[in-house]
């Protein structure tokens, strides 16, 4: 017992003490602190709606799991919001074992690993505890919603069963609060806990439905106590739940008390889970985006059946090609990914938001094509810039090497790579297409990638002069294309036409990125209408699912991303398509994006305070982030004066000047094709212009793929207190990020 207090006390004091945010946001209460720092990942899938449903394929058990964890969710973020000084612990269990030393049971204890207890959320107050559990019954509430609660309550069997589950749901959430209640007691009798079950979807109109009445044909035996009844949190309550804290919470603990030896042991219990006190880790926000990201690069984007339990097989997504799965490293794509990835087109142009796997898809092609016999060189042209981290293409085809070479015999001559990497950067335009044709012509490389400097078209126009006789490959063309005429394009396409009737042509593109800010819909409508024009139906297609980033960060760029698609509702098939709206691919939930916005007159020393918090975060505790260019990016618009400043922040925090041992700092231009499992962005409002500010802030939240804060600052003479579109965007996405005024 001793050694739980022990811990729990070390956990306390490097995770939980002076985590308040009073040092830089003024005397600002400090956020409860979560553990762990996202909601537990149990049933990430995105299942066919219901109108897909097939008479022998129905989803509808599946949707259900899934609906039971959003609501998990939709709790932990209502106690994320709260301002108490609260430590809430998320999926909290404990197992015989540790009832056994807490409850100082004598004897030997039988199956010691075997979970004894469990709940929600349990959370620690100054000097008390609450007991929190969660319950959904989403088919229930539908019914009440389409019948109203009164028609609800007659004889009808039906109605009377599902009368029966419902307060079934609340009999056994009770029994697991008491369970918890019993534990805490045993360590400290005096304590003061507070108990509740919540239905995040069940609105409080329908209360009564909890309750017998005479015309319910219901046995008395079912009948819940006042007490029990008085203890439902309800949809309402959550959507605003500080106040509900306030009358349910706050004043009931006026004079209660909760010892150390409570909130050590309990932190314990949860960090251990059933082995002893060797994972505190699980408390570091490094530590979770380690995981989270994981789980997003390696495209876990479904979850296998636990060991006992069957679950069907998710129409929607389907295991990657090899190509995909062994050299790309993503295990799954969705049936949409792989039916691109599928496609026989010479000519494919594949459209859509950022995240939703189309350099995946590129890559995996390319690779397909690698490994075949063919003499036939492949090309591979991309725009990225200083400090841009993607290595995706390098990676999967040193893979492929790698595996080449063990297919040799020794005897044969030493190995040799199978791509070369060339930079526009350090050629003229000539030089750079006089040493891509002598490689072509003459090198024993299969793959060139050209890391294309400047976003010309006249430029790419060129170098694909050169590779007239290799499958080309072209990588976030929406820029260049973007800064081009009508005319030229049409050129582009025509050159790509030709090129595609012997070889393989394939480009990514985001058409809506690229154009559509200061284009009024008319020159916007001509530019595309260049491209599909030339195109039969099957040489352009569009991804709409997000499945780079979490689901929070995802939300975000749904919100941004559909502001500059809706004003088109009215538009042609054409505009449908290269305009597709972006939706969440997956519910894998991570930390809450963070606004922080400074309002008042410009502060140099609060703008370096913020940043060095947000760093500081990140490489807290064991397994947290260290500090590579492969982990960590601040991402920016426009620094000027500033970056001397932010240049001092990164080099105190790294070692040595290598690339290896620094958080890169990136500009917004040179940040294509890149992303990082945490990313700083560093935005300076252009008061003039709302939409580049959506276009440029976009794109840089789009490269954290877990963790994301976002400080929004301007050095001129305005304030953002007033300022359109932080308000606006503010408004918007204040469901799915925590929002920070300075």
């Amino acid at each position: 017992m001793q050694s739980y207090i022990r811990n729990g006390q070390e956990i306390f004091d490097q995770y939980c003490r002076s985590k308040c945010m009073c040092m830089y946001c003024h005397s600002k209460p400090a956020q409860s602190i979560m553990f762990p720092k996202a909601p537990e990942q149990t049933y990430v899938d995105v299942f066919p709606s219901p109108d897909q449903d097939q008479p022998d394929r129905n989803f509808k058990d599946e949707r259900k799991r899934q609906c039971d964890y959003e609501a998990e969710v939709a709790v932990y973020r209502a106690l994320e919001g709260l301002e108490n000084n609260l430590v809430v612990l998320h999926s909290f269990q404990y197992t015989n074992l540790q009832r056994h030393l807490i409850k100082k049971v004598k004897g030997k204890c039988e199956n010691p690993n075997n979970k004894e207890g469990e709940c929600d959320f349990v959370v620690l107050g100054p000097s008390y505890c609450v007991i929190i559990e969660v319950k959904n019954m989403i088919h229930i509430e539908e019914k009440s919603r389409d019948s109203g609660p009164e028609v609800m309550r007659g004889e009808d069997s039906s109605w009377n069963k599902g009368m029966l589950a419902l307060m079934g749901t609340l009999r056994k959430s009770v029994e697991q609060r008491r369970k918890i209640e019993s534990l805490i007691k045993s360590i400290d009798q005096s304590t003061k806990v507070l108990q509740f079950t919540a239905y995040p979807n069940f609105s409080r109109s329908y209360q009564g439905q909890f309750q017998i009445n005479e015309n319910t044909n219901l046995n008395e035996e079912t009948k819940l106590s006042v007490n029990d009844l008085s203890t439902i949190v309800f949809r309402e309550d959550l959507s605003n739940f500080s106040n509900w804290w306030e009358q349910n919470v706050s004043t009931n603990i006026l004079t209660a008390q909760m010892t150390y030896e409570v909130r050590n042991t309990l932190l314990t219990i949860w960090c251990t889970r059933r082995k002893l006190c060797d994972n505190k880790s699980r408390y570091s926000l490094g530590r979770c985006i380690t995981d989270i990201d994981e789980q997003l690069r390696k495209g876990i984007i479904t979850l296998e059946a636990k060991e006992g339990r069957s679950r069907a097989a998710n129409p929607c997504i389907t295991k990657a090609p090899e190509a995909i799965s062994e050299y790309v490293g993503v295990h799954h794509l969705t049936s949409q990914q792989k039916q691109v990835f599928d496609s026989t087109e010479n000519m494919l142009w594949i459209n859509g938001p950022a995240g939703v796997g189309k350099s995946v898809i590129l890559c995996g092609k390319l690779v397909d094509l690698a490994q075949s016999d063919t003499e036939d060189k492949i090309v591979l042209l991309r725009w990225i810039g200083k400090d841009n981290n993607s290595k995706l293409y390098q990676s999967a085809l040193d893979k492929l090497n790698e595996d080449k070479d063990k297919d040799k015999d020794e005897d044969k001559d030493e190995d040799k790579q199978i791509y070369k990497q060339m930079s526009s950067s350090k050629h003229t335009m000539v030089e750079l297409c006089e040493e891509l044709k002598n490689l072509l012509a003459e090198s024993e490389f299969k793959v060139i990638i050209v890391d294309m400097g400047v976003r010309s078209i006249n430029q790419l126009t060129g170098v694909l002069d050169v590779v007239n006789d290799s499958h080309v490959f072209i990588d976030d063309v929406q820029e260049v294309l973007h800064l081009s005429t009508p005319d030229n394009i049409g050129i582009l396409v025509n050159q790509l036409s030709e090129l595609s009737k012997l070889y393989t042509v394939w480009i990514t593109i985001d058409m809506a990125q690229g154009w559509y800010y200061g284009n009024p819909s008319v020159h916007f409508a001509r530019e595309v209408n260049v491209i599909t024009s030339k195109l039969t139906h099957g040489q352009l297609t569009s991804l709409a699912m997000n499945l780079r980033n979490t689901k929070e960060i995802s939300d975000v760029l749904c919100v941004m991303r559909n502001q500059f698609v809706e004003p088109r509702i009215n538009r042609d098939d054409v505009l449908d398509m290269v305009l597709p709206k972006q939706i969440p691919g997956h519910f894998i939930h991570g930390p809450k994006v963070i606004f922080h916005i400074l309002t008042g007159v410009f502060s140099t020393n609060q703008f370096r305070d913020i940043l060095i918090h947000e760093l500081d975060k990140l490489t807290v505790g064991e397994n947290s982030l260290k500090y590579t260019d492969t982990n960590t990016s601040i991402v920016h618009n426009s620094l000027f004066t500033l970056k001397p400043l932010v240049n001092d922040i990164i080099d105190s925090r790294c070692s040595n000047s290598n690339t290896d041992d620094r958080i890169a700092l990136c500009h917004l231009v040179h940040s294509y094709s890149a992303e990082w499992p945490a990313v700083i962005v560093l935005h300076r409002v252009d008061k003039d212009s709302d939409e580049s500010n959506q276009r440029q802030l976009y794109l840089m939240i789009s490269r954290a793929r877990v963790y994301c804060s976002v400080l929004f600052y301007t050095q001129d003479d305005d304030v953002l207190e007033n300022n359109s579109f932080v308000l606006d965007l503010s408004d918007k996405v204040r469901d799915h990020a925590h929002i920070i005024r300075h």
